[in-house]
């Protein structure tokens, strides 16, 4: 025998055997769907639309912050759900006749819902409030003016303590503070190129010194020669007198015997001569300095001595002034970063705080304009555009919904009872079960005849 393929009739027959198992969840799910539609609470659900309307002034001006649509949206469910709002409302519509007001409140801010769908423009809000109306009284605004004010005055004076502070710790420590650090090390490298400079000529004022007292020496040492030099010319002088009369000697023995009377004449002379000059060289020192400090090349070279002196002198009391300040600003260098650190914290305070009252001074004045502007209509306001009516159908539960909900369950459930009842079931119902039951060969498959009523 063929084996027999399978057939989407199939499913019919077993639906048409597990259809009880099918249907009855289907009409339970139904009764129950009925069930809930006469039972649940009904929700019923009040919008209401609030316009938005820009600010009458540039935002540059005001200094007005982008406000994007959560922020906006926050912004108005708190104002929604303040006490005031929700209050008045129970209230007017007499919710806590059967209860008191707190409760009264908390069912009705459990019960509002604020959204910002993306459908609509931005101008515009839409709320769950029923008949709220938003007002200028209703906004409870920070009066940051006065607030800004009290933190300026309190900002200010801590500024002004810690600047006397540091004002009075600058001036214990003035010459060492760390901006004065490059003047420092300018003023060390400017003096000690003076230093340099007083050393240079220092050197050159006691090589010109040694050269004048040398000079002086030279001339002590050969006073006699000086003092002949002040009388005269050679012929007039005693030493002179003794060199001419020797040369006219030596010229009078080249021509004439030494009896001739002219070379008796000079040698008597000669002799008379050199009696001088010996009688001259034997005088006292005394005498010879007083006629040497009467030359005036020797006074000169005595004042040039004494100036130079005076010169070295000076140059040595600037050279020992100029190290003292070096080391003075020396010492103001390498104290500076323990200055530094002593005054590291107290900078930082400084500054942080002096930014602070930067900052709330600038709010102060922002705050100040943005007051005026707003009573002027320069902020945004809300409107109501469509008031919140009253509902005639409940928001939920949806009938239909809840019905097709019930069906979907029902056919699930149906369907998953069917399937499961099938196959669970080990009984044969078709020749494809049999072999597949018994791993029998099937012969012939003889169907069911019906008898026929007539």
């Amino acid at each position: 025998m063929e084996e027999p393929r399978f057939d989407p009739l199939d499913y019919v027959s077993v639906f048409n055997r597990r259809k009880w198992w099918f249907i009855v969840p289907v009409a339970l799910s139904l009764v129950v769907g009925g069930f809930l539609v006469w039972l649940l609470p009904r929700t019923y659900q009040a919008t209401t639309t609030v316009a938005v309307s820009a600010s009458r002034v540039a935002p540059n001006v005001i200094g007005a912050v982008e406000i994007d649509k959560q922020e906006r949206m926050r912004a108005v469910s708190q104002q929604l759900l303040s006490r005031s709002v929700l209050e008045r409302t129970a209230r007017l519509e007499h919710l806590d006749e059967h209860g008191s007001i707190e409760a009264a409140v908390s069912r009705l801010r459990s019960g509002i819902s604020v959204a910002l769908p993306d459908s609509i423009t931005p101008g515009a809000a839409p709320t769950g409030a029923p008949g709220a109306q938003l007002s200028p009284e209703q906004k409870a605004q920070l009066d940051t003016y006065q607030l800004s004010f009290v933190q300026l005055r309190a900002s200010e004076a801590r500024l002004n303590g810690l600047e006397a502070r540091l004002r009075e710790m600058k001036e214990t420590f003035m010459g060492r503070l760390p901006e004065q650090t490059n003047a420092n090390l300018a003023m060390v490298s400017a003096m000690q190129r003076q230093l340099e400079s007083n050393a240079t000529t220092t050197r050159g004022e006691q090589d010109r010194l040694s050269m004048v007292e040398k000079q002086i020496d030279s001339m002590q040492l050969n006073a006699d020669e000086a003092v002949s030099a002040m009388k005269g010319t050679p012929a007039e002088t005693a030493q002179s007198r003794v060199v001419a009369l020797r040369r006219e000697l030596a010229d009078a023995q080249l021509t004439f015997t030494d009896k001739h009377p002219e070379v008796i004449r000079l040698k008597e002379e000669l002799s008379t001569a050199e009696k001088a000059a010996a009688a001259e060289r034997a005088r006292p020192v005394s005498d010879r300095m007083a006629i040497l400090n009467a030359n005036a090349e020797y006074r000169q070279l005595l004042k040039e001595r004494e100036a130079g002196k005076l010169r070295v002198a000076d140059l040595h009391r600037q050279t020992q002034v100029i190290t003292a300040q070096i080391a003075q600003y020396s010492g103001r260098v390498e104290a500076a970063p323990r200055v530094e650190q002593q005054l590291v914290s107290l900078q930082r305070a400084y500054d942080l705080e002096r930014g602070a009252y930067q900052d709330l001074s600038q709010k102060k004045q922002a705050a100040l304009l943005n007051e005026e502007l707003q009573r002027k209509q320069g902020g945004e306001q809300f409107a109501v555009l469509v008031p919140a009516g009253l509902p005639t159908e409940p928001f939920k539960p949806k009938p239909l919904r809840v019905m097709l909900m019930a069906i979907a369950a029902g056919l699930v459930l149906g369907g998953a009872f069917a399937f499961g009842r099938e196959y669970l079931d080990r009984s044969v119902h078709d020749a494809r079960g049999l072999r597949d039951e018994f791993e029998l060969p099937v012969l012939a498959e003889i169907p069911r005849i019906e008898p026929v009523l007539g």
